[in-house]
């Protein structure tokens, strides 16, 4: 069972308690909020229904079937209402173990035990430093690899366009940055916890906002008044769309030459003048 949809619940979390300090704190802001002003007109009822009783039986209720086939501590579930104990104690050890997993084991990179070649901390994910091969066959002078890598182009330019965003959210808040920012933090910065082998794939419910925010600085940029400011906001767009054509072949297992496989490899073992720690795309 992935949790990782519980970055989105707390990144809500975060934003219902942002939206409450403005209301009780600065009051004569709340109308710049625009519609996340309509949050400090719910009910106490509202949230313990919406956000606890619902999110809560759905994720119960999904569980059923996996507990009912695979009960713990009995052969066969029992009848009635008697199974009921059961159900209740195999989820109760099932979630206990997923939390030791997350907790307890080696990460596998800087370790004497390496869990699993693609391991990566999650330091590593805004930059792009360790992509996942999933299918890797060499022909003659073709190769075919299927490389789970993002578009390094978009990955290294939405990495500072969070962090202007911050700081220009700081000194300047708005509504929108401040929504992409949160949803942010919260779905990667509670990975910073879990020590088992992750992978770069974790990173992916935050790049959507981390996308967002480079998307709304190239929005700025694309209608300043500056000409140059303009110029750089197109050329940052053409450059992610080059890389996007430049990578395609090895997201698509489609033939290449050594060469042209090697020419993406941008991070490798020797290619580089003491390897850059955490980088290897190969």
């Amino acid at each position: 069972m992935k949790w990782n949809g519980l970055g989105f619940a707390l990144g809500l979390g975060f934003l219902g308690v942002l939206v409450w300090a403005i209301a009780l704190l600065r009051p004569k802001q709340l109308p710049r909020l625009g519609i996340l002003a309509r949050i400090t007109q719910l009910r106490w009822w509202h949230y313990v229904v919406c956000f606890a009783l619902v999110p809560a039986a759905v994720y119960v209720v999904q569980w059923i079937p996996h507990i009912w086939l695979y009960p713990r501590g009995v052969t066969e579930l029992p009848s009635g209402t008697d199974a009921v104990p059961v159900l209740w104690n195999t989820l109760r050890d099932l979630h206990r173990d997923l939390i030791g997993n997350h907790t307890n084991a080696n990460v596998g990179v800087g370790t004497d035990k390496v869990v699993h070649p693609y391991c990566s901390t999650w330091l590593s994910w805004p930059v792009l430093g360790r992509p996942i091969s999933y299918y890797f066959d060499a022909d003659d002078s073709q190769w075919q690899s299927v490389l789970a890598i993002g578009n390094p182009i978009l990955w290294w330019l939405a990495l500072p366009a969070v962090v202007g965003l911050t700081i220009s959210t700081m000194i300047r808040f708005r509504a929108f940055p401040a929504y992409v920012l949160l949803g942010y933090a919260a779905n990667y910065l509670p990975w910073m916890k879990v020590s088992r082998c992750l992978f770069l794939y974790h990173y992916m419910s935050a790049l959507v906002f981390s996308v967002m925010a480079l998307a709304f600085v190239l929005d700025g940029f694309l209608h300043h008044r500056r000409t140059t400011v303009r110029l750089i906001g197109l050329f940052a767009i053409g450059a992610i769309a080059l890389s996007q054509i430049f990578f395609t072949p090895i997201w698509l297992g489609l033939p290449v030459t050594p060469q042209q496989f090697y020419l993406r490899m941008w991070f490798r073992p020797g290619l580089w003048t003491g390897d850059l720690t955490g980088f290897n795309w190969i």
